[in-house]
């Protein structure tokens, strides 16, 4: 049985995990992450993310787990994935010339050892005012089509973005600094 076990199929998470050189298998958790009536962002993805941790080790008792979400916010209102062209229009005309949150979090359990670890940490991150052209022409790509907020930071859509307060890791998906500090204090790295 695996030591450690990320609990996302994202390509994304798994590169950066990769990045602590760390052996890990993957195994996804699917989870409903619809958001609940008057639920914070910052509530949202730690209850994702404890979900998604929760749910795999509940069959896998002696590993730790780690389950994370990233949740895109703007004026208080949650932007999850799109679910087609016109959804990534209206988000992306959204996001126009503001400043918006990226909320992404982590948890971390390992049942045998009765830890439950799980944090979040928010950037902000500013987008240029987008023309129509640019919006119709990047609503008719894949790229955000399995996006919070309909983007990806370290994609296409990064000419989109003037500047970010915050951690770029935070930003792909998996705060990899503020990870790694908590894997070494439970004496994993």
């Amino acid at each position: 049985m695996s030591k450690i076990i990320l609990a996302s199929s994202s390509p994304r998470r798994k590169e950066l995990l990769e990045f602590l050189t760390l052996n890990f298998k993957i195994q996804s958790a699917d989870i409903d992450e619809t958001p609940k009536d008057k639920e914070t962002p910052e509530e949202l993805v730690l209850r994702l993310s404890c979900g998604k941790a929760n749910r795999i080790a509940k069959d896998n008792t002696s590993s730790y787990v780690i389950g994370a979400d990233t949740v895109v916010s703007v004026d208080n209102q949650i932007l999850g994935k799109p679910v087609d062209s016109e959804h990534v229009k209206q988000m992306l005309t959204m996001l126009s010339g503001k400043t918006h949150q990226v909320i992404s979090g982590y948890a971390i359990v390992c049942q045998d050892k009765g830890i439950e670890v799980s944090r979040y940490f928010p950037a902000d991150v500013v987008f240029r005012e987008l023309t129509d052209k640019e919006i119709e022409e990047y609503s008719n790509i894949t790229e955000p089509m399995d996006k919070a907020g309909s983007y990806a930071f370290q994609g296409v859509a990064g000419k989109f973005i003037e500047s970010v307060t915050g951690s770029p890791t935070n930003i792909i998906g998996l705060n990899i600094s503020e990870l790694n500090k908590d894997l070494i204090s439970l004496g994993l790295i």
